[in-house]
């Protein structure tokens, strides 16, 4: 299931960097009182319609994000929250929530990015950022869904998973979390599968620390 959720922003400005404040609202909602419990699968997005200024991030009208589980109960657990305490930070609101079931994806192949996709490679005290671009990306990107899928009991032998080629505005975006300076990219991408591999992984987004905004596709 998917909470997508209207924010009045007209003439609002956050921070570059307001992935924390925005994860507190969060878990304030779902009523979590700590970060280091165990989370469940979910993802969100970025908010949209955003243009940077040299202040932060600016909206000329009202701002949309979503989202998403596979477990219902967690969403709908959000939407109370959200329509119990609407307010953000740095002036937005919450003004329309709407919850969707997970639509018909069995025709689909082609996705749009949400919000970044983060691939991270740990190498002893070492932890490497993978873009899209790097030569093993892909197979990285699939290695890390198949074991999402394989611990959710999906098996699927016609999952595959790539970087759309022909996606000219791909790119690599720098976010700065905790003071880790991470490195995520921003592509589309082709999805092949059964129609529950692909509900699952729209649920829950690809690649990881989907649970911090990363990862989320529509």
């Amino acid at each position: 299931m998917r909470a997508y959720l209207k924010i009045s922003a007209k003439n609002c400005i956050i921070p570059f960097d307001h992935r924390d404040e925005l994860l507190q609202i969060i878990h304030q909602w779902l009523g979590w009182n700590s970060k280091t419990e165990p989370l469940p699968a979910y993802c969100f997005s970025r908010f949209e319609g955003g243009r940077n200024s040299l202040q932060g991030i600016t909206f000329n009208d009202d701002t949309n994000f979503f989202f998403s589980s596979p477990d219902a109960e967690l969403v709908k657990k959000l939407g109370a929250g959200a329509k119990a305490n609407p307010r953000l930070f740095n002036g937005l609101k919450v003004i329309e929530i709407k919850l969707s079931e997970a639509p018909d994806l069995s025709k689909r192949e082609l996705f749009y990015a949400a919000s970044p996709l983060l691939l991270e490679e740990i190498k002893g005290n070492q932890t490497d950022y993978i873009v899209y671009s790097d030569e093993y990306a892909e197979q990285f990107l699939k290695e890390h869904c198949q074991l999402k899928l394989s611990l959710a009991g999906i098996a699927d032998e016609t999952f595959d998973v790539r970087f759309d080629p022909n996606y000219a505005s791909a790119g690599t975006k720098k976010i700065t979390y905790n003071d880790r300076i991470m490195r995520a990219s921003w592509c589309q991408i082709l999805l092949k599968g059964l129609p529950e591999t692909k509900q699952y992984l729209w649920h829950i987004g690809l690649g990881d620390a989907t649970h911090l905004g990363f990862g989320a596709i529509m």
